[in-house]
């Protein structure tokens, strides 16, 4: 049952949001799945199973194998966080559904503060969304270490960044 905690690809046009993710992203990848937060879990050959983190801008290696995935998976504790599964049953359970093609995208980004309950997250265009976030990432993975900057979003998750 663990399906329900994704979104389905077929949702959701995989190529045109992830080329916004150039600069992090290798050339080949295999896409296994996108959880309901965007976030999006793909193998490279020969090096392992990763996630493309919407909280950090970070491809983070979870396994070494496609097969020790999926054993870890099956394990609560990795499913639980991998998945954000008690953010969404809590979304769920308030009544803020997905429709086709959405994930649950943050309201107040964690790089500004923002946290992982129910209230932070709204539905969005996951398209949109990973294709937003892969943008502000690489304009933020620019920036020099420790730059202090201000972050201006609109409701048309349009930014701006300056140097402070």
């Amino acid at each position: 049952m663990i399906e329900k905690y994704f979104i389905q690809k077929a949702h959701v046009d995989c190529l045109c949001s992830l080329k916004s993710w150039h600069w992090l992203l290798p050339n080949e990848f295999t896409i296994l799945f996108i959880n309901l937060f965007g976030e999006l879990f793909i193998t490279l050959e020969n090096e392992g199973v990763y996630r493309l983190r919407m909280d950090t801008g970070e491809l983070e290696k979870l396994a070494n194998t496609k097969t020790e995935f999926y054993k870890k998976m099956n394990q609560g504790k990795y499913a639980n966080e991998w998945l954000l599964i008690q953010v969404a049953d809590n979304l769920n359970d308030n009544g803020i559904k997905l429709k086709d093609g959405e994930c649950y995208g943050f309201i107040k980004y964690p790089i500004i503060g923002g946290g992982y309950m129910s209230e932070n997250f709204k539905p969005i265009s996951a398209l949109d969304y990973i294709t937003f976030m892969g943008k502000l990432y690489e304009d933020l993975h620019k920036l020099p270490d420790d730059e202090k900057i201000e972050l201006n979003l609109t409701a048309k998750n349009i930014y701006s960044l300056s140097l402070n």
